[in-house]
């Protein structure tokens, strides 16, 4: 079984092509219609990765970014947010740099399945160092 992704994304087509994208990749994608869902599956220890469009959230989006890229607590998830308008970007990356890959749509399948695999294979490589 490949990585398990968690989805939040509003849109039904899109949220629909990712899905099928990632799933035809060998992963496990989680649609979830919530943060409050997303947050609960990120509790149980078996994501590997969260993509989001935090366009709902825009004034809380930090906040709402922190249970998951939170690192003290050796539980970070990484993030790719998906958005319209990036604007405030800046703010966000500098909070919690390192874990989070902004992707302003449209894109192109492309860019969203690099930026998957690149954070999936350090996080691969980060668990078998711990390892060792």
């Amino acid at each position: 079984m490949g990585a398990r992704i968690i989805l939040l994304e509003e849109s039904e087509p899109l949220r629909k092509s990712i899905d099928f994208m990632l799933s035809g990749k060998g992963y496990t994608v989680v649609p979830v219609p919530s943060f409050e869902e997303a947050l609960a599956l990120k509790d149980d220890g078996t994501v590997d990765l969260f993509i989001a469009d935090l366009h709902s959230y825009v004034e809380t989006g930090i906040m709402l970014l922190e249970p998951f890229t939170d690192g003290s607590t050796g539980s970070s998830i990484p993030v790719i947010i998906l958005h319209n308008d990036l604007t405030g970007a800046y703010t966000i990356t500098r909070s919690i740099a390192g874990t989070v890959r902004f992707i302003t749509k449209p894109f192109s399948r492309d860019v969203l399945l690099s930026a998957v695999y690149s954070f999936l294979n350090v996080s691969d490589l980060s668990k078998k160092y711990s390892e060792l």
